[in-house]
């Protein structure tokens, strides 16, 4: 954010509705509507909306992690001797392919019909979370992926954190950032905030590398995807093993 010029008022760095809008990586529109609904922290200096910068900061944490992990990805690579893998997370059984869904709600609502919950864990209620988390912001990240997640995941109590991915049968509009429909979901229900972060991170590290991307476009197998993210985590983590040797 620091490339954003921002106006100073008693003390503190304050933008406007179009550099939040950038920063955030969604329309003018979703952030007046974010402030109507008094879902974003804002202030009125005399007519005009503006946004304290360290505010801003804060509510990314927490509403939308994903965003704030890509822009500070460095404050949460996991620690070296307890790290959160995605190979780990994303179990065979975890995998589907072809769920059906002409819309957002369609794809999450036939999404989360297939997957095993622990007992305690209302269906429903999680499903409305993801949606009522859609509606607020997309979680739609670009090159058609979209990470559903419940705004508040303690609310749950799961047990363990677990991922899913889902290939999906259409592609949808998730309102992503980029614009483009998507057709893979990894949803992440992480037992805390913190968790949740760390998932994003791993998340963010294979996103980086081509040969994930191109797995994500080509595999139709489960155990094909497992082996691979695991032999990908595995080549990242002698890279951060050589770094810190160096």
């Amino acid at each position: 954010m620091d490339n954003l010029v921002c106006e100073r008022a008693f003390g503190v760095s304050l933008l406007s509705i179009k550099q939040v809008a950038k920063y955030l990586g969604v329309s003018e529109k979703t952030v007046y509507r974010l402030v109507k609904k008094g879902e974003i922290p804002a202030i009125k200096v005399g007519n005009q909306w503006r946004f304290n910068q360290q505010e801003i900061d804060g509510w990314l944490r927490l509403e939308r992690p994903e965003a704030y992990v890509a822009e500070h990805f460095d404050e949460f690579l996991p620690e070296s001797d307890s790290p959160l893998l995605i190979y780990s997370l994303l179990k065979k059984d975890g995998m589907f392919f072809g769920i059906p869904g002409k819309t957002r709600e369609e794809s999450l609502l036939n999404a989360i019909k297939v997957i095993k919950l622990d007992s305690q864990i209302n269906r429903d209620e999680l499903l409305s979370a993801l949606i009522d988390r859609e509606r607020l912001c997309s979680t739609g990240i670009g090159q058609a992926i979209a990470l559903p997640h419940p705004r508040h995941p303690h609310e749950f109590k799961f047990t363990c954190s677990r991922m899913f991915l889902f290939f999906l049968e259409n592609k949808v509009d998730f309102e992503a950032i980029d614009n483009l429909p998507v057709d893979k979901l990894f949803f992440i229900f992480a037992r805390n905030i913190i968790e949740h972060l760390h998932i994003l991170s791993a998340l963010t590290r294979l996103f980086h590398e081509k040969e994930f991307r191109q797995l994500l476009e080509t595999s139709i197998n489960p155990w094909e995807v497992l082996e691979n993210i695991k032999q990908i985590e595995g080549n990242l983590a002698l890279k951060v093993l050589s770094n810190h040797v160096k």
